[in-house]
């Protein structure tokens, strides 16, 4: 037998006691409780969930760190986009370089390599791409961010314009 009791003023001790002596559930908010297997699956997915946070939450914090130190970061950018003429590769899209000499218009430096997996070719200018955010939108959605190849962005980059 099932009961939808409104969880406001509920004494759960006393429904506790109550429900080992008869034998019943509660229902909350009209909802039958999860089976075992059910919770099993939830809690597998909330691990799975916040280990893909810790990933990326450490990923992030190295960024960061790569970038306070030494500006190696910021330089491999600049040094892409210098090599690249400040031009996005797809769209042949031309970027400025402002007067703090750290924004570089719509432009992104593209790892062709996937920055997290390559940490030796992190910093290497021959690992990097110049696109504009269109393009780097359009890639990542088409090829996902993880395992990322020189091939995917050569069939990106060789694409006609839509």
């Amino acid at each position: 037998m099932w009961y939808n009791i409104s969880m406001n003023d509920f004494n759960f001790e006393a429904w506790e006691e109550w429900r080992k002596e008869n034998g019943l559930y509660l229902v909350r908010d009209g909802k039958r409780p999860l089976s075992l297997w059910q919770r099993a699956q939830r809690k597998v997915r909330q691990k799975e969930l916040l280990l893909k946070r810790k990933k990326r939450r450490l990923l992030l914090q190295e960024r960061q760190q790569s970038k306070k130190h030494g500006k190696q970061w910021d330089e491999w950018r600049k040094a892409v986009f210098e090599r690249d003429n400040f031009t996005c590769q797809k769209y042949k899209v031309k970027g400025e370089l402002c007067s703090t000499g750290k924004k570089f218009g719509d432009l992104h430096a593209h790892h062709i390599l996937n920055f997290a997996k390559y940490t030796d070719l992190r910093f290497n200018v021959s690992n990097g791409v110049t696109l504009s955010k269109q393009a780097h939108i359009e890639f990542h959605r088409k090829y996902g961010t993880r395992g990322n190849t020189r091939e995917q962005l050569v069939e990106f980059l060789s694409t006609p314009l839509s």
